[in-house]
C-alpha cells in the first residue's frame, strides 16, 4: 500500500502483496517430501517477508494517520471500532452529529484507501487496518474505563462491573452514542444525556429510561426502543426539540406517549406493533415528518391532526382493527403512500382527490367501508402516472375497493374504475393485478 507523489495511499491491498510473496515461495508440498529441512527454511523465509511487508504498511498507515485533520482521525477510529460494515448513509448520519463535515471526511478517507465502500453500500476497511485503528485506541489507556470507544464484551464488563448498581448502570455524562441491544437492566440512571446523540436500546427488559422526568436531551437526533416488550411509558421529551426519528416497534406493553407536540425536527415516527395504545398525541409542530407508522397498533382508536402534515408521504395503518375513522388529510399534498389493509372497523377515509402524488392505497379487508374510492378521487393525478391496483376479494365487501401491490387470486364481481367516463365490469378475474394509467388500462401478460 505504497505512498503516490502526493503522499496519499495508493489501493494496493495487503492480499496483493501476500499473493505475490506466497507465489515467490510456492511450492507444492509434495516435492519436498525427501528435502524438508530445505522446505522449513523457505517457509521460514517466507514468514519473515510477510512480516516485513507487515512493518512496511504499519509504517505507511502511522504516516497517512498522522497526516490526518482531527476530525478525521476521529472518523476512521470510529469506523474501525465500531461502524465497519454498517451502511455508509447511516454512518454518515451518526458521524454528522458527532463532527463538522463529517460527510467530507468520510470521502476524503474513501479517497485515500483508508476506508471503502463495497458494491451493497457498506463501509469496509482492510482487517490490517482495522487492528492497527483498534491498537490506536487500545494504546490511549489499559483500564479500558479511560479509552474513548468501547467495542469488545470483554472491556464492556470490566467497565460495567465497578459501575452496576441493584436497578441501573452508570454512564459517562459525555457519551454521544450508546447502542445496547438486549439491555438487561430496568433503567439508565445517575445518567445525564446532555451530549448524547443516538440512544439504541432494542430488544431491550428496561420498564423505563430513565427516573428523572426532565432531561437535557437538546443532543438527541434518533431513538430506537424497538422491541422493548417491558416499557410502558416514555420520560417527558421536551427538551429533544432536534430530535428527528423515534422508534417504539414492538413495544406491546406501551400504553403512553409523551407529548410530542413539539418535535419540530421529528421526521420519522414508528410505533408498528404498539398493541396496547390507544392514542398518539398531538403532532401540531411536528411539521417535518415525512413518515408514520402505526401498523398493527390494534387498540388504536383515535389519530391526531394531519392536516398541517405537507411533508408526510407514508401513513401506515394497517391491522388497526379499532380505528373507526381516518382524520382530514388535505393539508398531506405530498402523501405517496396510505396503507390501511386490515382495519376492520374503519367506515370511512377522507377525499384522495387532492393526492396528486399518490401512488399506494391499501384498503384490503376494510370490511365496514362505506364510502366508495371513485375515479374522481383520481381526476387530477399527471398524465401516464402508474399506480398499482388490485382488487379486494368478495369477503372484503368485493368491488368497492382498489389495493395497491403485490398480486392475489380471486373469482368475484368486480367494478374497476379508473376514470369517471368508464367503468369495466367482469366477472372471471382470477388476477386482479393490473397498471393504470390516466387514459387507458394495461393488464400485465
Amino acid at each position: 500500500m505504497p505512498l503516490n507523489n502526493s503522499g496519499v495511499l495508493r489501493p494496493v491491498s495487503e492480499e496483493i502483496l501476500e499473493t505475490h510473496i506466497e507465489q515467490c515461495y510456492h511450492l507444492k508440498r509434495s516435492t519436498f517430501q525427501s528435502r524438508q529441512p530445505r522446505y522449513r527454511t523457505m517457509q521460514a523465509t517466507k514468514h519473515k517477508d510477510m512480516a516485513y511487508v507487515r512493518d512496511m504498511i504499519s509504517q505507511i498507515f502511522i504516516s497517512s494517520f498522522d497526516a490526518l485533520d482531527e476530525s478525521e482521525k476521529n472518523i476512521f477510529l470510529d469506523t474501525a471500532c465500531l461502524f465497519r460494515g454498517d451502511f455508509k448513509e447511516e454512518v454518515e448520519e451518526i458521524l454528522s452529529c458527532l463532527y463538522k463535515g463529517a460527510m467530507c471526511g468520510i470521502s476524503n478517507l474513501l479517497d485515500k484507501s483508508l476506508l471503502h465502500m463495497d458494491s451493497d453500500g457498506r463501509i469496509s476497511m482492510h482487517d490490517m487496518l482495522e487492528e492497527m485503528g483498534k491498537g490506536i485506541v487500545h494504546r490511549e489507556s489499559k483500564n479500558p474505563r479511560k479509552r474513548k470507544r468501547l467495542w469488545s464484551l470483554e472491556d464492556m464488563n470490566q467497565v460495567l462491573k465497578y459501575n452496576k448498581t441493584v436497578d441501573s448502570v452508570s454512564f459517562s455524562d459525555e457519551l454521544r452514542y450508546l447502542r445496547w441491544d438486549f439491555f438487561p437492566l430496568k433503567s439508565l440512571s445517575s445518567f445525564n444525556p446532555k451530549n448524547l446523540v443516538v440512544l439504541k436500546l432494542t430488544d431491550s427488559c428496561k420498564e423505563q429510561l430513565w427516573k428523572e422526568d426532565h432531561q437535557d436531551l437538546l443532543n438527541l437526533r434518533s431513538i430506537d426502543l424497538s422491541n422493548c416488550n417491558k416499557l410502558r411509558n416514555i420520560p417527558d421529551l421536551s427538551g429533544a426539540i432536534n430530535l428527528q426519528s423515534f422508534y417504539c416497534n414492538g413495544c406491546e406493553n406501551l400504553v403512553k406517549l409523551p407529548c410530542l407536540n413539539h418535535l419540530a425536527s421529528l421526521e420519522k415516527l414508528d410505533l408498528s406493533g404498539c398493541k396496547s395504545l390507544r392514542k398518539i398525541p398531538s403532532l401540531s409542530r411536528a411539521i417535518n415528518l415525512q413518515s408514520i407508522c402505526c401498523n398493527g397498533c390494534e387498540n388504536l382508536i383515535e389519530l391526531p391532526c394531519l392536516n398541517h402534515l405537507a411533508s408526510l408521504e407514508k401513513l401506515g395503518l394497517s391491522d388497526c382493527k379499532s380505528l373507526m375513522e381516518i382524520p382530514n388529510l388535505s393539508g398531506a399534498i405530498n402523501l405517496q403512500s396510505l396503507c390501511c389493509n386490515g382495519c376492520e372497523n374503519l367506515v370511512e377515509i377522507p377525499s384522495l382527490n387532492q393526492f396528486v402524488s399518490l401512488e399506494i392505497l391499501d384498503l384490503y379487508c376494510c370490511r365496514n367501508l362505506r364510502n366508495e374510492v371513485s375515479a374522481n378521487e383520481f381526476e387530477h393525478r399527471s398524465v401516464n402516472s402508474r399506480i398499482n391496483l388490485k382488487i379486494a376479494p368478495n369477503g372484503c365487501s368485493g368491488s368497492r375497493f382498489l389495493e395497491m401491490g403485490g398480486t392475489y387470486r380471486y373469482k368475484v364481481h368486480v367494478f374497476i374504475v379508473f376514470n369517471e367516463d368508464m367503468i369495466i365490469r367482469d366477472n372471471d378475474y382470477d388476477e386482479a393485478s393490473f397498471f393504470c394509467i390516466k387514459g387507458q388500462l394495461e393488464f400485465p401478460n
